[in-house]
């Protein structure tokens, strides 16, 4: 009898852990497993460095007890830059037949990742009340913050970024060298070998400079000057904030950056021979840093209480503000621009990190609009062409730079090296092809024989005169 009790409480046992085993892991594994805890959770894919990630998570766990009482769970996806980000996403989608991607939102890293979002399908509509639209206007100036159709308002400006050119004052003023007050600035001789380049393919920030350049100038002379930006460069970063905190290890001499990071490192590493120039009036840069819910999200009201939290006048303050101002964020000055009025009411101008210190100063500027709806598939094409010409070449399109510096720069010599090696009316065909590996393996190699060739041409020219 005993022996029988005994080997059915064991069997007992067996399946209570094991029905505990099927729920908690089998079922999580192979259905989808929404959140059986009680605490709210929600899984969000961000672009934002560790500071701001920190700030947000405080500030959100904490309205979200204040509001509801309890607690939230929010786990931060982070691969990389955004642009590596959305190759993760794009590979969930995929696996998932499209219905989900196991995350529920995406914050940050620019506005272009968005549209491709959009387009695909892949992110959820936001209900804008009355109110909502009250409070956040649809433009600031020529910068859109959110779809003026309602049926395509799918993500929303959380707050703005712009670009400004780091440099080290001390030694170029030792050295004679004008400092950089443009963009075209950066692609002249005189920073040859001082310029700490960006990886575009790893910096959605970075990128979006590209793309805007190529906008503002026009195709063949944006390309040049990326060109010869890339030809300048002592080499390629990563990420945006490596390349500004190279000037600050005295690796590089001059950098665009996003004005956070420079902002951000001159309080947190006090340097005199560090300073900062804002582009020409005509040669601002605005970028837009939304948040989106994404299709399939599990919990879409949850992902809609983060958004109008982080819209909130509290949140645009940490945002603004200087660290260790009152209503200031605690761990770093993030230098971000608000895109909620009201959030600047009231805050004395000594607190803004930012150099603009109010929208009205926004709507006074004359704007470089970054929003572009973009194809990704024409925007990938550009990527592989940028790798091309400028990357997978950077060591000999550096000496033939060099060449053609000291020999008084002929004109048709920077034409040979710089000319793009497309013309936009080519885009729209070699698009419709872009998704085919052969085709897009044998362009690459084409493009990188062409410039290799196009170096050999001018080194031959210079060594034979």
């Amino acid at each position: 009898m005993k022996k029988n009790f005994l080997v059915k409480h064991y069997i007992s046992a067996i399946i209570i852990i094991f029905l505990v085993f099927f729920y908690f892991g089998f079922y999580n594994i192979f259905f989808g497993g929404k959140n059986i805890s009680k605490t709210p959770k929600i899984r969000i894919v961000v672009a934002h460095n560790k500071k701001i990630i920190e700030e947000a998570d405080d500030f959100l766990k904490q309205r979200y007890r204040e509001t509801y009482g309890k607690e939230l769970e929010i786990e931060w996806i982070k691969y990389g830059g955004q642009n590596t980000n959305l190759k993760i996403v794009d590979a969930a989608f995929k696996q998932n037949n499209e219905k989900t991607c196991g995350f529920d939102a995406i914050w940050g890293g620019g506005v272009r990742n968005y549209y491709i979002l959009h387009n695909q399908g892949r992110l959820a509509t936001h209900n804008f009340s009355e109110e909502f639209k009250n409070w956040l206007p649809q433009k600031i100036g020529s910068i859109c913050l959110y779809n003026e159709k309602e049926e395509e308002r799918t993500w929303v400006a959380t707050m703005l970024s712009t670009f400004l050119i780091a440099y080290n004052k001390e030694i170029l003023k030792r050295d004679g060298i004008e400092p950089p007050t443009s963009w075209r600035d950066l692609a002249d001789k005189r920073f040859l070998d001082k310029l700490a380049g960006v990886n575009p393919a790893e910096s959605s920030s970075i990128w979006t400079l590209c793309e805007v350049i190529l906008e503002s100038y026009g195709f063949d002379e944006g390309w040049e000057i990326l060109g010869r930006m890339a030809a300048n460069s002592i080499c390629f970063h990563s990420k945006s904030s490596v390349a500004t905190n190279s000037i600050f290890e005295g690796e590089a001499l001059v950098a665009p950056s996003i004005a956070y990071y420079v902002i951000s490192m001159l309080e947190n590493q006090p340097n005199d021979k560090i300073t900062y120039s804002v582009p020409n009036y005509n040669e601002n840069i605005f970028n837009v840093d939304p948040y989106a819910t994404l299709t399939g999200a599990l919990d879409p009201g949850l992902s809609a209480f983060i958004c109008k939290s982080l819209l909130s006048i509290k949140f645009q303050q940490l945002m603004i503000k200087k660290k260790g101002t009152p209503g200031g964020p605690i761990t770093q000055t993030f230098a971000r621009i608000s895109v909620v009025e009201d959030a600047y009411k009231g805050v004395p101008k000594s607190s803004i990190a930012s150099h603009i210190k109010s929208l009205d100063d926004l709507k006074k500027t004359s704007i470089i609009d970054s929003n572009m709806d973009i194809n990704p598939m024409h925007s990938e094409l550009l990527l592989d062409l940028f790798e091309c010409s400028f990357i997978k070449t950077h060591s000999h399109l550096k000496r033939a730079w060099s060449l053609i510096i000291k020999n008084d720069c002929d004109p048709k010599m920077i034409t040979l090296l710089m000319k793009p090696l497309i013309q936009p009316d080519e885009f729209e065909s070699l698009t419709k092809v872009w998704d085919d590996e052969l085709i897009k393996t044998e362009k690459k190699l084409e493009w990188s024989n062409e410039i290799f060739d196009r170096c050999k041409k001018i080194e031959k020219y210079y060594n034979n005169n």
